[in-house]
């Protein structure tokens, strides 16, 4: 089904389909994205005018805003924030030219959900607008949140016997940043952070009610005293974007969407253990990517013939006979699917025998969420 292009329309149309509005004030960028999502299942009205497009996001239940940054009238963190104001469930892309701009990360308070630089890469805006749709989709008429209800509230701590580090979410909607680097500073101090690491899942940091930049740095000067080894899963991309500005020797891992140049993978994962299968799900997902899971061999198999997928997560400990079936299976496609094999080192799946089944990387149970992460971007 083609998109249709309601373009320079007063008043737009009632629809089933995703409606997506597109301001820029350069006509050859609103051409580009018309022929970039044309045989897409959308709905596209497109302006030059920020004004226009505030308008339309009043007028109509709008899925999704693109909008460019620097715009005579109206800033894009501005229209934003009217955005934000009357349509709260309005999914929102910013782009611009200059991502490490203090200004849009200052005002990136609570408005906007993804962050893309210009000149866009296709098949990445794509799967933005896809992932955001979906999102929207999911969690309309309820909170936008990225956390299985398994997992509720602040402060969580997601517990796994399959991973070393604590994992903690610290959730930023409604608080100020003093009230986050409280619930950072309390998990720093648990006996297993010090003792295995901790990894910070920062949820909702464009919610929090004061300065970006203040927390975040606020973070890093924690980290830097904490004694703790410390990662930080920001699903904004914000602190991945500050990076720069903290240098590269800086004690914080920052794991997350890459502005500008993160391209989300379409991700298998095949565990036996519920427990770990959820939290799994959740770091992936939370890092930006598309996650399924599977719960055995056969249902792995099933989906990986149904779908294409970019990495398959394997926990060969629990697969068995059946992991190594579906394993060579996968190697003889012609469309071959990289493996990240799971094992405790007790196992007989070592090093030496994933290698003569072609599987690419082999992880140690408990497994780091580094090396996961490593994986996942490498691969």
């Amino acid at each position: 089904m083609a998109t249709s292009v309601l373009e320079r329309s007063a008043a737009l149309p009632r629809t089933s389909r995703d409606l997506i509005v597109f301001v820029d004030d350069e006509s050859h960028v609103l051409s580009a994205f018309q022929r970039l999502v044309r045989q897409e299942p959308y709905e596209l009205a497109t302006t030059e005018s920020p004004e226009q497009a505030l308008q339309w996001v009043r007028d109509r239940d709008v899925s999704l805003l693109i909008t460019d940054q620097r715009m005579p009238g109206m800033a894009g963190t501005r229209l934003l924030e009217l955005v934000h104001e009357c349509s709260p469930h309005t999914k929102c892309v910013m782009l611009t030219a200059f991502p490490d701009s203090q200004t849009i990360f200052q005002r990136m308070t609570r408005t906007i959900h993804r962050l893309i630089t210009k000149p866009w890469n296709d098949e990445e805006l794509k799967g933005v607008v896809r992932h955001l749709l979906r999102q929207r989709r999911e969690s309309k008429g309820a909170e936008d949140h990225p956390f299985p209800e398994a997992f509720p509230g602040a402060g969580d701590v997601l517990a796994s016997r399959d991973l070393k580090e604590l994992v903690v979410r610290v959730d930023g909607a409604g608080h100020d940043g003093g009230h986050v680097l409280s619930a950072i500073r309390e998990a720093m101090r648990r006996p297993e952070a010090r003792r295995a690491g901790l990894l910070l899942v920062l949820d909702h940091v464009m919610q929090v009610r004061d300065s970006l930049i203040k927390l975040l740095n606020g973070i890093a000067e924690q980290v830097a005293s904490a004694g703790a080894r410390v990662a930080l899963l920001d699903p904004s991309g914000a602190a991945f974007a500050l990076r720069k500005a903290w240098g590269s020797d800086f004690p914080l891992a920052v794991f997350g969407p890459e502005p500008g140049r993160h391209r989300p993978k379409r991700i298998l994962v095949i565990e036996g253990h519920e427990e770990t299968r959820a939290i799994m799900r959740t770091l992936v997902a939370t890092a930006g990517h598309f996650c399924e899971t599977a719960s055995d061999a056969e249902e792995g198999e099933r989906r990986i013939q149904a779908n294409a997928f970019d990495l398959a997560l394997m926990d060969l400990d629990v697969l068995g006979v059946r992991g190594v079936d579906i394993v060579l299976r996968l190697a003889q496609r012609e469309r071959k699917v990289p493996i990240v094999a799971l094992s405790h080192l007790s196992s007989h799946w070592d090093a030496a025998a994933c290698a003569r089944l072609g599987i690419r990387r082999r992880l140690s149970k408990p497994c780091s969420v580094h090396e996961l992460f490593d994986s996942i971007r490498e691969l």
